[in-house]
């Protein structure tokens, strides 16, 4: 719940369904999409190898043949920042 706003998950086989239902309560809706959640995180604990990975990701989402890049780390917001120095 954010406000007005809620965000609902579902798994990718119930999505038809859901979407379905919420219609046939007269629910609108503002955005619907799939997303891939991962259902393991993997720290990245140091700025190395946060940049290095960042930088991969960054690569293959330039090739012109990737339409989206997926990732499950999960890096500290002050490595984060330390990322773009």
């Amino acid at each position: 719940n954010q406000g007005d706003h809620f965000e609902v998950i579902c798994p990718m086989t119930e999505y038809d369904t859901l979407s379905q239902a919420l219609e046939e309560k007269e629910i609108e809706t503002e955005s619907s999409d799939l997303a891939y959640l991962p259902n393991i995180m993997v720290p990245v604990g140091d700025i190395e190898t946060a940049r290095k990975v960042l930088h991969l990701i960054e690569k293959l989402d330039d090739l012109e043949d990737v339409k989206a890049v997926h990732s499950n780390m999960d890096i500290a917001e002050d490595l984060l920042v330390g990322t773009n120095e």
